[in-house]
């Protein structure tokens, strides 16, 4: 599945607009959605109309990559608007009027096809099939579904992937999650290998039933009439429902190691037998097993009630999310506070939990709540009982402040983190305008960072710039925020980095360097020990010999992508394959 992350359009600055066609007859793709996005992955999209029109509205110059996409039923390939199957190869466009895209040819792709059965030889009607490829790094997510006969078409698959094998993978209510051949593990799939022209038919698909897991669920007045119980194994999870005799049956599961957890109202979320945490793991292992033993013992639940509260003014703070772990972080319950402040927690068993909540868009910190000596707090409670606890909410510090390059112009999608030493921490991305606000800080030392990771080759890169200011991430210090603190117009210079080589275009230019080619960053012209991108962090001339630096700092490696860094950008968006 795609991720976009849709903009939002003050002004309607230019219009990209074309027809998608087939390649072969020209003749128009109605219904297709055409995207267009720009270096940073924020897409606008717009869907074609029964002559295959379409017209999307951009903000800004771009560059921008458009590409078609048709419906998931469409035979037709998605394409680059300049005809690649690779979106980073896809020419970009400066939209600095009105572009006309022409027609956009989309290729007829292959197509799978074939017929699901039980193992009594009946139609499996309403059941979902997805090509998965091996070993291969291809994103495919056109579905096909079984219609009353049990058949199916997946179409549109592209197989200029070279050498690409797929499997079939197999989804139906009732039935657990297997790929063609009758197995549940991708590896051992029998491969399917579509060409254009024909249509490839794998024939039958007999659909293992699985095992079958139930039990009785009982409480402190006996069976449990009302409720949820969850069945896992071998990665895959069957919720049902208790019936009136408080029993459950699950079916639908691949063979493995079975977990079974309940919810009731009134009584604690329960892990097979009777625990607050996964302890015990049945082993249902061969097909067709049957386990109807596999009971649940749920007591009394245990409440936490936190009022939370301002620490300086106590009013109440509405709307705070928190989550309560147990001690070993390993089952997390969860809510949101009422409009008194009142964050209510159920379903607990006894036992020790840290809270962690999300309090920045109050103005108060993100993060565990700590006792005096700065360590995440322990809350303890009794088995059966329900703990009222006033908890006050400190301020939390703020940054805030621009992005610039180095001629002072706004840099826009820089992602600035804040970690503490234990690599907990939060981040947040600049404006088109260059600002920024990151709140929710707690009082302590915090290591901040500006990084901007590029989607593909050939687009604007930034070197990443650690506070106080250095490009050399060993060099580095943290900032230390007080409770409450607004520390305002701050100011990040970001240097261009257009061959992402993680040395400035400007220090290439003024060293003789290539800004154009990342090869040079592990050149070593002076021949002194030290590469390119060594000097450039050290801020030394690569081509004058030892530098006179009494601690280098320097890693003589690729720069990793920083911890919250690798968090925030697939949640920016998903780089479309």
């Amino acid at each position: 599945m795609i991720g976009l992350v849709w903009a939002c359009l003050p002004a309607l600055a230019s219009t990209l607009s074309g027809r998608v066609v087939d390649s072969a007859d020209g003749t128009p793709v109605s219904g297709a959605t055409v995207e267009a996005w720009d270096p940073r992955l924020r897409g606008v999209s717009v869907t074609t109309d029964s002559d295959g029109a379409f017209a999307i509205p951009v903000d800004g110059e771009g560059p921008w990559r458009v590409r078609a996409v048709p419906a998931w039923n469409d035979p037709h390939l998605w394409r680059m608007h300049s005809g690649e199957a690779d979106f980073c190869a896809g020419a970009s466009v400066d939209a600095t009027a009105d572009v006309d895209l022409g027609d956009v040819a989309l290729p007829i792709g292959a197509t799978v096809t074939g017929r699901v059965v039980d193992l009594a030889g009946d139609p499996v009607p309403g059941a979902t099939l997805w090509l998965e490829p091996v070993d291969e790094v291809v994103n495919f997510d056109r579905p096909g579904l079984t219609d009353a006969d049990g058949e199916f078409s997946v179409v549109g698959v592209d197989v200029d992937h070279g050498g690409v094998d797929w499997t079939l993978v197999v989804g139906a209510d009732g039935w657990p999650d297997q790929y063609l051949g009758a197995v549940y593990d991708d590896e051992l799939g029998e491969r399917v290998q579509p060409t254009f022209g024909a249509p490839v038919d794998v024939g039958e698909i007999d659909l293992l039933d699985g095992i079958f897991v139930g039990g009785l669920v009982s409480g402190p007045a006996g069976p449990v009439t009302e409720g949820t119980v969850h069945a896992y194994a071998s990665s895959q999870i069957v919720t049902v429902e208790v019936d009136e005799d408080g029993r459950y049956e699950a079916i639908g599961l691949p063979p493995g190691d079975v977990i079974t957890w309940a919810n009731s109202p009134g009584l604690a979320q329960t892990y097979l037998p009777d625990a607050d945490r996964p302890v015990v793991a049945e082993p249902v292992l061969e097909e067709g097993e049957v386990r109807d033993d596999l009971d649940l013992t749920l007591p009394e639940e245990s409440i936490f009630e936190f009022t939370l509260a301002d620490a300086e003014t106590g009013d109440p703070i509405p709307g705070v999310g928190g989550l309560l772990y147990n001690d070993t972080q390993t089952v997390g319950l969860g809510n949101n506070a009422d409009e008194q402040g009142l964050l209510r927690i159920d379903r607990l068993h006894g036992g020790d939990y840290k809270l962690y909540v999300w309090a920045a868009d109050t103005g108060h910190t993100d993060g565990w709540i700590r006792d005096d000596d700065g360590l995440e707090r322990i809350f303890t409670i009794d088995s059966a009982v329900t703990e009222s606890i006033e908890l006050p909410l400190p301020r939390a510090a703020r940054l805030a402040g621009r992005v610039v390059d180095e001629d002072g112009e706004p840099v826009d999608g820089i992602a600035i983190a804040a970690l503490r030493e234990d690599l907990s921490g939060l981040a947040t991305t600049s404006a088109p305008d260059g600002s920024f606000v990151l709140g929710g800080l707690g009082a302590g030392e915090w290591q901040v960072s500006a990084e901007y990771g590029a989607i593909c080759p050939g687009d604007p890169g930034y070197v990443a710039l650690y506070w106080p200011g250095t490009v050399n991430p060993d060099w580095a210090r943290t900032m230390s925020l007080t409770e409450g603190e607004q520390r305002e117009e701050l100011v990040l210079v970001v240097a261009r980095d257009a061959d992402l080589d993680e040395m400035s275009d400007d220090w290439e230019r003024e060293h003789s360097l290539d800004p154009t080619r990342a090869e040079d960053a592990w050149e070593d012209p002076d021949r002194d020990g030290y590469v390119n991108l060594d000097e450039y962090r050290m801020g030394t001339d690569p081509h004058d010999g030892t530098p006179e630096v009494e601690t280098c700092g320097c890693t003589s490696a690729p720069r990793q992508a920083p911890f919250l860094l690798a968090l925030l950008l697939p949640v920016l968006a998903r780089r479309p394959e």
